[in-house]
């Protein structure tokens, strides 16, 4: 599949990123534009920036991107500043997921390097409208191959062992990787609209059995139900979680396995070492591994 991939990218850069076109047929006046802002927080010296847009999130797709061009078009040697904003104008109204890497070494052809280029997985839905601007901020990120910083893609799922409760208290549910693979990769993660998101990896060596809770409050002392948590079922450790419907702003989380008094914390219940403060912004996912241990 990669291999197929790379081979439709070659085909791909050599003209689009020349031409700067659309690959999909249509009238140019009804296209739309994706926009937004490119983060990186790592210290690799990026050159320019490759996007892919695809209709599939998929990575690598299966079929041949959309449209695919760099940013700049030509590398700047002393390295980009980020945050830097983006703007892809020319696409035909449609659903799209797009993708970003930090090109470091531009002489080593037109390709992502997967070993060592920051990127992102392909992000979305983007929802792109005739004349309209869809906004979609992306965060690159290092070791995306290996999955130690990967912020992205897992390649099957267990669909029956997760649930989300929102701060509605409706339960929902989320595809979340079993635990052979979330050692290696992580989840595809967007948030609902003007919420964040919060996911990642969590850690347990003893062996107390019991449904895994995430819980998110807005006070390390609270005296109600959570603003958001995820439960688990039955989880094998390390076990990924995620939650997609986080209010923005400040938060503490806290992880634990209910072993006593579901879903209520005992005593007796492994958890994390106290509440976790985060500031989760809207719109954004934010990675955050516990490691559970028993009570002392």
């Amino acid at each position: 599949m990669k291999k197929l991939f790379l081979a439709v990218l070659a085909v791909i850069l050599m003209t689009s990123c020349a031409e700067d076109r659309i690959n999909k047929g249509g009238d140019a006046a009804a296209a739309g534009t994706i926009s937004g802002t490119v983060t990186y927080a790592g210290k690799a010296k990026i050159q320019r920036l490759g996007f892919a847009i695809s209709d599939e999130k998929t990575d690598p797709p299966s079929k041949m991107p959309v449209k695919m061009l760099y940013l700049p078009k030509t590398p700047t040697a002393s390295g980009l500043k980020f945050p830097m904003d983006y703007r892809i104008p020319g696409i035909q109204p449609g659903t799209y997921y797009i993708k970003v890497y930090g090109d470091i070494d531009p002489t080593d052809g037109d390709l992502p390097n997967y070993d060592l280029d920051p990127q992102t997985a392909f992000i979305g839905p983007v929802v792109v409208t005739a004349g309209g601007i869809a906004i979609q901020n992306l965060n690159m990120i290092d070791d995306y191959k290996t999955g130690t910083g990967k912020d992205a893609q897992i390649n099957k799922y267990d669909t029956k062992n997760t649930d989300i409760i929102n701060d509605n208290g409706q339960d929902e549910s989320l595809d979340i990787p079993n635990s052979k693979d979330s050692t290696q990769n992580d989840i595809i993660i967007t948030p609902k609209p003007g919420k964040a998101a919060l996911y990642g990896q969590i850690t347990y060596s003893g062996t107390a059995k019991g449904n895994l809770y995430v819980a998110v409050f807005d006070t390390d002392t609270p005296n109600g139900p959570p603003k958001a948590m995820a439960r688990v079922m039955k989880p094998e450790f390390p076990q990924a979680y995620a939650i997609d419907s986080v209010p923005p702003g400040k938060v503490y989380v806290f992880a634990y396995i209910a072993v006593k008094n579901e879903p209520k914390l005992d005593p007796a219940d492994p958890s994390g070492n106290g509440y976790t403060m985060l500031n989760l912004t809207a719109d954004t996912a934010m990675r955050q591994d516990f490691a559970l241990t028993d009570p002392k």
